[in-house]
C-alpha cells in the first residue's frame, strides 16, 4: 500500500470519526451510562471499544513492544481525551510503518484466538472504517431506544389520565385541583405541552429552547387558566389531544444526538430533552389522581 492509499483511507476515516462525534460527543453522562437491558452495551462501553479495537488493529501489523507508550494506561483518560488520544497515536504508528511493513501480511499471535489469520496494512485500515461505520449504527440505535422508552412513558402515562377523565362528568362543577375544575386542568396540560413542543422544535434546529421565560410557575399557570375560561370542554379536550401529538411529532423530529445533550429550560436550570419530557408523564399522573379523588366522591 502506497502513502498516498494510507492518506485517502485516512481521510475516509475522518469523516467516520466526524460522524461518530457528531452523534455522541455533546452526550451527558447519564446519556452516556444508560442501559436499555442488562445485555446491551451502554454508550460509554461502545465508544471505549471502538478505541480499544483500533489500538488491537495496529497490534496486528507490529511487535507489541513498538505501540505506543500511551496505550500502556489508559484507562484513567476521560472518554473523549481517551478517543482522541487512540486515533492520533494509532495514525502515527501506521504512519511510521516501513515500506516493507506496508506490504507484509502478518500473522500476529499475541491478543488473538486466530494465530492463522493473516493481516495485511489494507485490512487494518478496512476494519479501522467498518468497525466505527458499524458501531456508530449501534449508537443510534441505544439513543433510539431511549427514545422510545420515553414515549411509551409518555403514552401510558397518558392513558391513565384519560381513565381517570372519564370518570368525571365534563359538566362537573367541583373543584380538582385547588379552585380549578376538570376543564382548567385539561387547558392546563396542554398549555405546558405546547411549551414543549416549541421548545422541542427548537432544539431540533439546533437552537436554545428559550421559548417563554418563565419566572413565577404560580403566576405563568393562574394567567393561562384564566385566559382559557370561556372555553368549552369539548374545544378544551381537542386541544388537549392536538398538543400531544404535537410533542410527539416534535420529539420524533429531533436528531437523536441531540436527545443527550443539555440546554437551559425556561423555568430555570438546565437539562436534557428527555429530562424535560419526563415532566410530563409525572404531570400527567399527578393530575389523575386529583380526577379519581374527585370520581370516588361523586360515586358516594
Amino acid at each position: 500500500m502506497t502513502p498516498e492509499e494510507m492518506e485517502a483511507h485516512f481521510r475516509l476515516m475522518a469523516h467516520a470519526r466526524a460522524d461518530l462525534l457528531a452523534l455522541a460527543s455533546g452526550l451527558c453522562d447519564e446519556f452516556l451510562d444508560w442501559e436499555p437491558d442488562p445485555e446491551c452495551f451502554t454508550l460509554r462501553r461502545v465508544l471505549r471499544h471502538i478505541g480499544n479495537a483500533e489500538q488491537w488493529y495496529v497490534s496486528r501489523l507490529v511487535p507489541p513492544k513498538s505501540l505506543p507508550a500511551e496505550w500502556r494506561d489508559d484507562e484513567g483518560l476521560p472518554l473523549w481525551d481517551f478517543l482522541e488520544m487512540e486515533r492520533r497515536t494509532a495514525l502515527d504508528r501506521l504512519w511510521a510503518l516501513s515500506a516493507e511493513e506496508r506490504a507484509a501480511m502478518c500473522y500476529p499471535t499475541a491478543w488473538t484466538n486466530h494465530p492463522d489469520e493473516a493481516w495485511t496494512l489494507r485490512k487494518v485500515l478496512r476494519r479501522f472504517l467498518e468497525h466505527e461505520r458499524e458501531h456508530t449504527g449501534q449508537a443510534r440505535e441505544i439513543l433510539e431506544l431511549r427514545r422510545g422508552a420515553l414515549l411509551d412513558g409518555l403514552q401510558a402515562a397518558r392513558q391513565e389520565l384519560l381513565a381517570a377523565l372519564a370518570d368525571v362528568a365534563p359538566d362537573c362543577p367541583d373543584p380538582v385541583c385547588g379552585d380549578w375544575t376538570a376543564r382548567d386542568m385539561l387547558g392546563h396540560l396542554a398549555d405546558w405541552e405546547w411549551v414543549g413542543v416549541e421548545g422541542l422544535r427548537l432544539i431540533a434546529r439546533g437552537e436554545s429552547p428559550l421559548v417563554e421565560l418563565v419566572r413565577d410557575l404560580k403566576a405563568w399557570n393562574r394567567e393561562h387558566v384564566a385566559a382559557r375560561r370561556d372555553q368549552p370542554w369539548e374545544a378544551v379536550l381537542q386541544d388537549l389531544h392536538a398538543a400531544r401529538q404535537a410533542l410527539l411529532d416534535a420529539l420524533q423530529a429531533v436528531e437523536p444526538g441531540l436527545l443527550g445533550r443539555r440546554f437551559p429550560f425556561p423555568w430555570g436550570g438546565e437539562g436534557t430533552p428527555v429530562d424535560w419530557l419526563a415532566v410530563y408523564p409525572a404531570h400527567d399522573r399527578e393530575h389523575a389522581r386529583e380526577l379519581a379523588a374527585v370520581a370516588a366522591a361523586e360515586a358516594r
